[in-house]
């Protein structure tokens, strides 16, 4: 992959988390699909991201809170 393609991935993460945002403050889509989504387009960049022990790491975050 090209410095190029990387450049457009991370601006599309940009993009698609701000309107995976949007799209949950409207509840236009589910917390579970948009982590989907977001772990799916982190794996482009060729960041790893196993979705269940990130979620693990959520619950245990906001327990913590």
């Amino acid at each position: 992959m090209t410095s190029k393609d990387q450049s457009a991935i991370a601006a599309s993460l940009n993009q698609v988390t701000a309107a995976l945002v949007a799209a949950r403050t409207e509840r236009l889509i589910d917390q579970e699909s948009a982590q989907e989504i977001l772990v799916n387009l982190c794996s482009l960049l060729g960041v790893e991201i196993d979705l269940d022990e990130m979620r693990k790491r959520l619950e245990t975050e906001q327990a913590e809170d």
